[in-house]
């Protein structure tokens, strides 16, 4: 059986942004089709009859204009990383200030919404679960919140009916890409110490990992990092790991791979360059990725990547985890391309501990890199 994912092809939108169609892509933030309203834009890549695990998007939002209405989902989880610039966060009838490096995790149940903030549009990162939903199940409800309201974000009484939510919004429009990649901006200190019901623990060298399950806002450069030499990462589910998705940071050293070459059979991933550059081998083919591109790999693609340049660069990874830990999770697999930057199997194997031979360790460690200075 064969696992070959084909490369997607392109459409332009009326402003010459481009949507691609099944299959695996490398785009960059400049060049993504982007839909819109005044105040808020949104790359638009993942469409449903195409992206079936999760929702992904690339939210810019302009100060006191919110990316939806106030709302709490029954079964999908949610999570929120600020690239660049500030956001008030609304979760749970309170106000919670981010900014570039902040991460928001909105369990199943969490009411929530974001809006911009500071004095520029900001860059957020966005992800939710696809498919959570039993069959004919209300998927979750719009619900009133006076905290929601200076940002448009509230509904007079309660409804699951979008068109009724939004009746005071206009359609969202094509767009042209409206500002450039940025990351690390904002004007607040970040949030150093844990919001929300989640609970944290310190290691030795004062870094936070999470140990229940709840929703949280922490920034990222405060969590639990480790190092093997090679490349440097945070999980940012600790110990209580999410079970609908994953999401981490991994930085890499010029000529380090993230991994081993592999493919998963039932989950797919996207990466964002946040900053610096690499190079990924996806399905044999070698592309150089900058600051700001949008890799996305269907289930099926294998795919590995590696640092470049003369700087250590950082990707925010996600992932779907229907298959993750099961022996029919994917596979290491080998490569020329890959085998050329030291990141490839000789032969195929499905065991990491295979796959890893000789790899060092993981350790705790400080971040290699971080979205704000330290």
């Amino acid at each position: 059986m064969t696992h070959d994912v084909s490369p997607a092809r392109f459409a332009r939108d009326p402003h010459g942004g481009l949507q691609p169609s099944a299959g695996w892509f490398a785009l960059p933030f400049a060049d993504a089709s982007f839909q819109g309203i005044p105040g808020h834009a949104y790359t638009a890549l993942d469409r449903r009859d195409r992206w079936q695990r999760y929702g992904f998007a690339l939210d810019v939002l302009w100060p006191g204009v919110a990316n939806g209405k106030y709302h709490r989902e029954t079964y999908a989880d949610e999570s929120f990383v600020v690239i660049d610039g500030d956001v008030d966060a609304v979760v749970e009838g309170g106000v919670v200030e981010m900014t570039a490096g902040d991460m928001l995790h909105c369990p199943a149940g969490t009411a929530h919404i974001l809006a911009g903030a500071g004095d520029a549009p900001a860059i957020v990162a966005m992800l939710g679960t696809r498919g959570a939903d039993p069959p004919g199940a209300e998927w979750g409800a719009y619900i009133p919140e006076p905290a929601a309201a200076p940002y448009g974000a509230t509904v007079a009484e309660r409804t699951s009916d979008a068109r009724v939510a939004y009746a005071d919004r206009p359609d969202y429009a094509p767009v042209a890409c409206p500002r450039a990649w940025g990351c690390g901006g904002g004007g607040r200190p970040g949030i150093r110490q844990p919001v929300g019901t989640a609970r944290f623990a310190a290691r030795t060298d004062g870094r936070l990992t999470r140990t229940s399950e709840g929703w949280f806002a922490l920034s990222v450069d405060r969590m639990a990092w480790l190092d093997n030499g090679r490349t440097c990462k945070v999980r940012t589910d600790g110990d209580a790991a999410f079970t609908q998705y994953g999401v981490n940071v991994r930085t890499l050293r010029p000529g380090w791979p993230s991994s081993m070459y592999h493919r998963e059979f039932d989950d797919d991933e996207t990466m964002v360059v946040l900053d610096g550059d690499c190079l990924a081998v996806v399905e044999g083919r070698e592309i150089p990725l900058e600051a700001g591109t949008i890799l996305h790999l269907p289930a099926g693609t294998a795919h590995v990547t590696v640092g470049a340049g003369d700087a250590p660069c950082a990707v925010l990874m996600i992932g779907s985890r229907r298959a993750i830990d099961t022996p029919r999770w994917g596979e290491y697999v080998p490569d020329v391309a890959a085998a050329r930057r030291g990141a490839a199997v000789t032969d195929a194997t499905p065991d990491p501990l295979v796959a890893y031979a000789g790899e060092p360790p993981f350790a705790p460690s400080a971040p290699l890199w971080t979205f704000r200075d330290p």
